[in-house]
């Protein structure tokens, strides 16, 4: 049988499924009306989806009794789904589904572009992998290969299911766009890749999840439901070559065994013929499948998959919503491993989670999980908690709790109808209640250590303070986190107005990007902004608004002597080398174009990028960027603000560059000098070569001569200030290593890595 790599991933992910938990299905299939999310045995979890009446009144659903769909729909068709990818060899087709649904919601409702491609290496790594986490909540956490079978199997290889996706997803650990992080690129992948950059899940996430849920297949207005609403989702089933029908690209199985194999559900057809299948179901139907096997598999990659189809609902079907990743700063929360795990309590218990602010924040939205159907949550924050025992002994800061029904299980955000203001060490709770409408209990979501499967060992670190639970009698609450239990409640913040939280920054610390800046006192023209008056090359601008499209600016901040450099480096250190190299004194280095569309102005770098203002205080450069307003302080001077995030780039000098913040307190100010528009007569500049330390138009034994008096401190004031062009290899030092490949170039022997002999422009002053 073909694919034999691809689907023994997936038998190893379900045996866990189906060994470990058996018991639950059991339970579940004894009291049905519990409808409670089993592991594989869905048993009718999340069918259904219409209003359910009771005593008390009608609990509406999000899907209206009265909706109707067309016999046939293709998300293909909508222009939502991007290209048929190929796993090759390795048992990520877990992967593959969930990047193709993310990428058809995104496209489909986030406006993102049809070219979107995202990382199924990455989402796996972070599978297995434990990734960077901002806050220091998740330290201990951890989903990882089992000792027995990681001598085998890499994260490539060991699989993954729908019941572990979403989890790891909601960590704000997946989804990066190998378009713009080519170091995640699929065709990268192989058993020993790494990633060094243990941050970059929360660098470049793309968007974050908003909802996850969970269907039965079995539902098929369910499904259409979300094919529609969110362009496509993930399901499993049986795999078996001997089942397709070669001819019609059609499959169907009517067997016993477990799904093996995760695709992509894009669509429908509820007249395609029975006659079709190479076994014929009661019967016509089928979903249109995208595959992860290549376009030379089946139609281009795709094929019709039964509605009969036995091993198809065994299994839930995943969809999934996002938001933007700067809709929030923080991610509050406790639940690090991907391990499927629910607790059982009688309906009305009260679950919570306590944290501590990290800094000045507010408090925008909060998440949780439901294991069911039309389940009724009720959500309070508490502030100023008291203690670690009581998550309701403080204040509580919603006027009127929220509440809501959730018609579909799985993951849910809710946005908080006010921000609630949280003082940096403020210990806080979100408090829900949850109750599965015609169901004795609720069941709900929680994070602890499991390694009774052996192939996968999940790790939970829950410890006192964290989880507690109040049940529905009692006034007593239970510390769950102390005996290794967190539930899954999440918190989302932004940091508030004045915070500081990043001020204070590791010599180690290489997590997030700045650019960097610049004036050093030792060269030649330390003094230069200083004295524009007397030289026509730039002028200080005085009003904005004059500025057009095209001009070249210089941000010159007095208070450092700095100019922002739209070049970039990874974290304080490489900040503090940048700032030793000669080779970016150029003037040309710090030039920004500013560019104005639709009346917007944006800040241009000299390679086409975008200045940006990222989460977590972060300014970077994307070819999209932020719109950028030149606030005026009045004086001639002016704020540099960016509308897309309400940042304000602000000088740290713990690292010595800018970055955005989200502030009032604006603490850098820059004035804002244009740059001429260059003639023959008015030009000051000079094109320079690399390794003509002379300044005779060539490179030379001369220039060898005085590299060497530079080494030893015996060149005059001129070769001094124009020492930069001896800096051959870009270390940030002149030293005889510079000697040698300036010889190398008169030999002619320089290689392209060598700067000797390219030019650059030379403000003379």
């Amino acid at each position: 049988m073909r694919n034999t790599r691809r689907i023994i991933s997936v038998v190893i992910a379900l045996m866990l499924v189906l060994s470990a938990f058996c018991s639950v299905s059991a339970f579940a299939e004894e009291k049905s009306t519990d409808r409670a999310m089993g592991r594989i045995y869905v048993d009718n979890a999340a069918s259904g989806g219409y209003a359910l009446e009771e005593q008390d009144g009608v609990f509406v659903s999000r899907m209206a009794k009265t909706v109707s769909y067309p016999a046939s729909y293709s998300s293909v068709d909508k222009g939502y789904i991007t290209p048929v990818k190929h796993q090759g060899d390795y048992g990520t087709c877990w992967a593959h589904g969930a990047a193709a649904s993310a990428e058809a919601s995104l496209i489909k409702n986030n406006n993102f572009s049809k070219t979107t491609n995202l990382s199924e290496l990455h989402l796996s790594y972070y599978m297995y992998n434990k990734a960077f986490d901002p806050l220091n909540l998740l330290n201990g956490d951890s989903t990882v290969i089992g000792s027995r079978y990681a001598r085998y199997y890499s994260f490539l290889d060991i699989g993954g299911s729908n019941s572990f996706t979403p989890f790891t997803l909601a960590r704000w650990t997946g989804l990066v766009d190998e378009g713009k992080h080519t170091d995640f690129a699929y065709e990268k992948a192989n058993s020993y890749y790494t990633v060094s950059d243990t941050a970059s899940a929360y660098k470049y996430d793309a968007a974050h999840l908003t909802e996850a849920y969970w269907v039965s297949p079995e539902d098929k207005d369910d499904m259409k439901y979300m094919i529609t609403n969110y362009g496509a989702g993930t399901i499993a089933y049986y795999h078996d070559d001997y089942y397709i029908n070669d001819n019609t690209n059609a499959y169907y199985y009517s067997g016993t065994n477990y799904p093996n194999h995760e695709v992509t559900v894009v669509g429908w057809d509820d007249n395609y013929s029975k006659k079709n299948f190479k076994r014929t179901p009661l019967n016509d139907g089928a979903w249109l499948v995208k595959n992860s096997w290549g376009t030379s598999w089946g139609n281009n990659g795709y094929f019709w998959l039964s509605y009969e189809d036995t091993s198809l609902c065994s299994d839930v079907a995943s969809f999934y919503a996002f938001e933007s990743n700067k809709n929030y700063d923080n991610n509050y929360q406790y639940d690090g491993s991907s391990v499927y795990e629910y607790d059982e309590e009688d309906n009305g218990g009260l679950e919570a989670n306590m944290f501590v602010a990290d800094s000045n924040e507010y408090l925008k939205a909060v998440s949780f999980w439901t294991a069911q159907q039309n389940v009724s949550y009720s959500i309070q924050v508490y502030t100023g908690v008291v203690g670690t025992s009581n998550p309701t002994n403080g204040t509580a800061a919603l006027k009127k709790e929220i509440t809501g029904v959730e018609t579909y299980a799985g993951y849910h955000t809710i946005k908080l109808p006010s921000s609630v203001y949280l003082s940096a060490g403020e210990r806080y709770s979100v408090v829900i209640r949850l109750s599965a409408n015609n169901a004795e209990k609720t069941y709900f979501f929680v994070d602890k250590s499991d390694s009774s499967a052996e192939w996968i060992v999940f790790t939970n670190s829950g410890s006192a303070g964290q989880s507690l639970f109040c049940n529905a009698t009692s006034n007593s609450w239970t510390d769950k986190g102390s005996r290794g239990i967190n539930y899954r409640i999440k918190a989302f913040t932004d940091e508030a107005a004045g915070s500081n939280i990043d001020n204070s920054i590791n010599e180690s610390d290489s997590d997030y990007y700045y650019i960097t800046s610049d004036v050093d006192s030792d060269f030649w023209w330390n003094n230069w902004f200083d004295n524009q008056d007397s030289t026509p090359e730039f002028s200080k601008v005085q009003d904005t608004s004059l500025l057009k499209d095209g001009d070249k600016i210089v941000l010159y901040n007095e208070a450092t002597l700095s100019a922002v450099m739209p070049s970039m480096a990874e974290g304080r250190k490489d900040v503090l080398d940048m700032m030793k190299s000669e080779a970016y004194d150029f003037i040309d280095e710090l030039l920004w174009t500013v560019r104005i569309e639709n009346d917007n102005l944006y800040l241009e770098s000299p390679d086409g990028m975008r200045m940006t203002a990222y989460d977590k205080n972060t300014i970077g450069l994307e070819k999209a960027g932020n719109t950028i307003e030149l606030k005026s302080n009045d004086n001639g001077s002016y704020y540099v603000y960016a509308t897309g995030t309400q940042r304000y780039l602000k000088y740290n000098s713990t690292i010595r560059g800018f970055r955005f913040y989200k502030s009032s307190d604006k603490n850098a100010v820059f004035s804002i000098y244009k740059q001429a528009e260059k003639t023959s007569a008015q030009s000051k500049s000079r094109v320079m070569h690399y390794g003509d330390v002379t300044c005779d138009g060539e490179v030379t034994m001369l220039d060898v001569v005085a590299v060497q008096r530079l080494i030893a401190n015996l060149g005059d004031d001129t070769t001094k200030a124009l020492k930069m062009l001896a800096d051959l290899d870009a270390d940030g030092n002149v030293a005889m290593t510079d000697v040698v490949i300036m010889q190398k170039m008169i030999a002619g022997m320089a290689t392209e890595s060598m700067r000797a002999g390219k030019t650059a422009t030379f403000v003379m002053g």
